[in-house]
């Protein structure tokens, strides 16, 4: 009974670490500016845990980064192509 409980919490702490690491990556990941990166890593971590609040505001402020350059993009180019 004890080892099983004890495989229990093991295989719940593995998760917990697993999930902090993937976290730990995409933050890494859109510190280099890799923003479409970070934005997969971390929608593939939403798909396991999709109860993480935090971890939807960050995947927000992240399309919110893309979305902004994508208008300064489109914005330039008619600067330029207009």
């Amino acid at each position: 009974m004890a080892t099983t409980l004890l495989g229990k919490y093991l295989g719940m702490l593995h998760k917990i670490i697993s999930a902090f690491s993937e976290i730990l990556i995409c933050a890494q990941v859109a510190s280099r500016g890799d923003i479409m990166l970070a934005t997969t890593l971390l929608g593939k971590y939403l798909s396991m845990y999709a109860n993480d609040e935090e971890a939807w505001e960050e995947l927000a402020s992240l399309y919110l980064q893309v979305s902004t350059s994508c208008m300064f993009c489109q914005r330039s180019r008619q600067h330029w192509c207009g």
